[in-house]
Order: structure tokens, then sequence, then C-alpha cells
């Protein structure tokens, strides 16, 4: 039992280095996103007097609704494609759990293991998987 979780084991751990590179990346897209929005904004309080000279306010607020269309539509997306992602990463970790309580009762039916050495084993791997 040991050897088949240690085969799967490796499994776990690089879907949580996918995981974790995921959210590394969104947040640094988004963060780039957000920057030309907020420099519009910035341009247009640092220059007020000149914009409200213009009676150009609407015109800015046009201006920075636009730069943040594209950053919500993108977060929307990417939010989706992340909580499908996560939601596999969960999947994949709970069929892991489930197949080697599985080989383990397969074990034990054939008279091979005791019900003590699943559950040390299994103790042993869940630790494992959840410190990674």
């Amino acid at each position: 039992m040991a050897l088949i979780v240690s085969v799967l084991l490796p499994l776990v751990g690089i879907n949580g280095y996918i995981q974790m590179k995921y959210t590394q990346g969104y947040n640094a897209d988004a963060k780039k996103m957000y920057e030309e929005a907020s420099q519009v904004a910035n341009d247009a309080i640092g220059s007020i007097r000149t914009v409200a000279s213009f009676c150009a306010e609407e015109k800015e607020m046009e201006i920075y609704q636009k730069k943040c269309e594209d950053p919500l539509k993108a977060s929307i997306k990417q939010s989706l494609a992340g909580g499908v992602a996560f939601g596999l990463s969960f999947c994949f970790l709970f069929l892991f759990y489930a197949g080697s309580f599985y080989f383990g009762v397969q074990l034990l039916d054939a008279g091979r293991v005791t019900f003590s050495e699943i559950f040390r084993v299994s103790f042993y791997f869940f630790l494992v998987c959840s410190s990674t």
C-alpha cells in the first residue's frame, strides 16, 4: 500500500505546485492591468484644475471606466478558470485519498494487511499530502 501511495504522491505535489503558480500569475497580471487605470486617475487628479476648466470630468470618468473594463473582464475569466482549477485540485486530492483507502481495503480483504496497518500508512501519507 505504501508503494502505491508513494507512486501517486508526486502527482499530488505537482497539482499543488501548479495551483500555486497559477495563483501567483493571476496576481501579477491583475496588478499590471490596473496600473494603467490608476495612471489615468492620477493624471486627472493631478491636473484637476485643467480638467475642471475644460469641463472634462465626464470624459475623464469615461476613460477611467474604459481602462477598468478590460481588467474586470480578464479577472472574471481568470477567477472562473481559477475556481475550476482549484476544484479539480481538491478533486484529485480526494480521489487520491479514496484510491488509497480502496487499495487498502482490497489488501485487507485479501488478508495481506491489518486494519491498523492501513490507517498507519494512510495517516502518514495524509500528513505528508496536507503539508505540501
